[in-house]
């Protein structure tokens, strides 16, 4: 993208003058990565928190940046970064979540899949709901897993994801 590569040449030109404004290593990091350059866009948003800590969409980038190579632990943390700087921060929230899951911290999981419901205009609740679902399925709590996927299958009959709560109840019946 012709756009993107001019905004990599600005942040470079002003970052030559100020290494170390984090908003600029921030959107430097932004850039990069919209032009698949992992790793130095890892390199900006760390320098970005190195200078401005409290920047939750950095912990998010960094998270998203650990996912990707499925380092869970490290993408774990970052999440948690996010969400302690942004409680409300929906998706760094549901990311966590899904970190745990890897992890296989079911139960830390659910509790934060479960936050994700106490965001207003958050799109990821019927996603937390199936994620919900899995976790107490993993565990080894039919009786809750059937529960969630019936919920899921109750308050969001248009979700992508009501097909695979019908499938996963049609199996745990089975089972």
């Amino acid at each position: 993208n012709q756009q993107t590569n001019n905004a990599e040449t600005v942040y470079a030109k002003a970052l030559e003058s100020l290494p170390n404004q984090p908003d600029l290593n921030y959107r430097m990091g932004v850039s990069l990565q919209t032009l698949g350059k992992h790793e130095s866009a890892l390199r900006h948003f760390k320098h970005s928190i190195k200078y401005q800590f409290k920047n939750a969409q950095a912990h998010f980038q960094i998270g998203v940046y650990y996912v990707g190579r499925k380092q869970y632990e490290e993408a774990v943390s970052s999440f948690n970064e996010a969400v302690f700087i942004k409680p409300d921060f929906s998706d760094a929230r549901f990311n966590l979540g899904v970190g745990l899951i890897k992890l296989e911290k079911y139960n830390r999981a659910i509790v934060e899949f479960e936050k994700v419901f106490t965001y207003a205009g958050t799109d990821k609740d019927d996603d937390a709901q199936l994620k919900i679902g899995l976790s107490y399925q993993s565990i080894g709590n039919v009786e809750k897993a059937g529960e969630e996927f019936q919920r899921l299958i109750d308050y969001f009959p248009g979700s992508e994801y009501y097909p695979k709560a019908k499938e996963a109840l049609k199996q745990l019946s089975i089972n």
